[in-house]
């Protein structure tokens, strides 16, 4: 897979990695330390007909629009899933902390994602990660 010296310098700057979900859809990610099978995806927005929609590539500029989606339904146990999602829940204040942002659960709550710059994003995902990974204490 070929990645830009520009994207690779965004990956570097911001401290994260990479997935390839398959179908061409590339994604910064950030892997929670909970859990193996959880981590951040992390994607550039394009305006569909007046619907902002991830474009399955990476982000190539620190002040695009990006979402941030965090798909924790495949983590073992309901409880763990569901400490996960209050401890979103409680700490949306984070998500808040610039500017009224687009956020939202989904899956019946075992997803979330937020929408922010790249340069704003990263330290509210940083933020929310360390909150959730204090749960490893209750596993």
């Amino acid at each position: 897979m070929q990645i830009s010296e520009q994207e690779q310098n965004l990956m570097d700057k911001y401290n994260l990695g990479w997935f390839y979900s398959g179908g061409g859809c590339r994604h910064f990610s950030h892997n929670l330390k909970l859990t193996d099978e959880t981590e951040w995806l992390i994607n550039d927005l394009e305006n569909h007909n007046g619907e902002l929609e991830p474009s399955f590539r990476f982000p190539t500029d620190e002040n695009q629009l990006c979402m941030f989606g965090l798909y924790y339904a495949d983590v073992i146990g309901t409880e763990l899933r569901y400490r996960i999602y209050k401890t979103i829940q409680d700490n949306l204040s984070i998500i808040h902390e610039h500017k009224e942002i687009e956020w939202c659960f989904y899956d019946d709550d075992e997803g979330f994602y937020f929408y922010d710059t790249l340069k704003n994003g990263v330290p509210k995902m940083f933020a929310l990660t360390n909150e959730i990974d204090k749960l490893k204490e209750y596993q």
